[in-house]
């Protein structure tokens, strides 16, 4: 159900980034011919598998927040023809004793999700691959995630998304001077507070 909700506002989403700075004056309409957009948007993930092959619950967990999140992303950018890539790399249990903050931890594009969502690296006890350490958590907004939910990957991978379809126009020749979008092509652009929460 909040996948299902997810993916329609994704929908949305892909409206504004066709629609973009499409109004008159805009990027799109004066530069003539529309630039060519990247064709892969890279979630890489990493996280502690121990010699059995096993993980900890929140691993787990998390594992299934991106393949449903990468499922979603793909929808909402196949009409971009941007493809969504997730690379999983595994961390040996001395990787993890060295540093067990870097279990559990996602990047989109070249940036952390912590960076993307301006979250903070938190930890909590764990168990199970992990031992008795403390790991991973993030902080989004006050709020503590042992397990990254989808919502959070799915918010970050439109942002990210966003910034590799249309870059920054320069100051007046798209937006109005107050930072709201334009109408463009009949449809009012405004700011969409799901993609903040």
């Amino acid at each position: 159900m909040i996948l299902t909700r997810v993916g329609l506002l994704c929908s949305a989403a892909v409206v504004v980034l066709i629609a973009g700075c499409a109004a008159p004056g805009g990027n799109a309409s004066s530069a003539g011919a529309a630039p060519k957009l990247p064709d892969r948007l890279v979630i890489r993930w990493q996280r502690l598998v121990d010699n059995e092959g096993d993980t900890c619950n929140r691993c787990g967990d998390t594992e299934s927040s991106l393949d449903g999140a990468c499922r979603v992303l793909a929808r909402a950018l196949k009409p971009l023809d941007i493809r969504v890539e997730l690379v999983t790399t595994r961390l040996t249990f001395e990787q993890f004793k060295r540093d067990p903050s870097e279990s559990n931890r996602i990047w989109i594009g070249d940036a952390t999700l912590d960076e993307i969502l301006g979250a903070k690296a938190g930890d909590s006890p764990c168990c199970g691959a992990c031992g008795d350490s403390n790991c991973r958590t993030l902080i989004v907004d006050g709020r503590t995630y042992e397990t990254i939910p989808s919502q959070l990957i799915v918010r970050a991978g439109l942002r990210v998304a966003a910034d590799l379809v249309q870059p920054p126009a320069p100051p007046g020749e798209c937006c109005p001077a107050g930072g709201a979008p334009a109408k463009a092509d009949g449809l009012n652009l405004q700011p969409m507070p799901w993609l903040s929460r």
